[in-house]
């Protein structure tokens, strides 16, 4: 799997992005690329193991969504070629 710093080569993107949505904070996103409206967030492990968390993360993600994000979620599993698909669709509409 890449690692969040692999990503941080590609272009216009930023990690740990906190975002406003319907007048709202929205906390950090994993990698996001705010031009595009597309982000990255890594799911499973450490912070997302309760079911809280779970339920949490995808309101978030539902907010963003409403707001014009597109939110890729990314696993330990996520191969290299997935990640360099997701930069691809990302990046092509800056």
């Amino acid at each position: 799997m890449a690692s969040r710093e692999s990503l941080c080569a590609w272009p216009a993107g930023g990690s740990q992005l906190g975002t406003h949505t319907s007048g709202r904070f929205t906390p950090a996103l994993d990698y996001a690329w705010p031009e595009s409206l597309h982000a990255i967030e890594f799911d499973g492990g450490g912070a997302h193991d309760t079911v809280s968390a779970r339920h949490d993360d995808r309101d978030r993600w539902r907010r963003l969504q409403r707001a014009g994000w597109t939110i890729w979620a990314v696993t330990e599993r996520t191969s290299p070629n997935e990640f360099v698909a997701i930069g691809v669709a990302a990046t092509k509409a800056l």
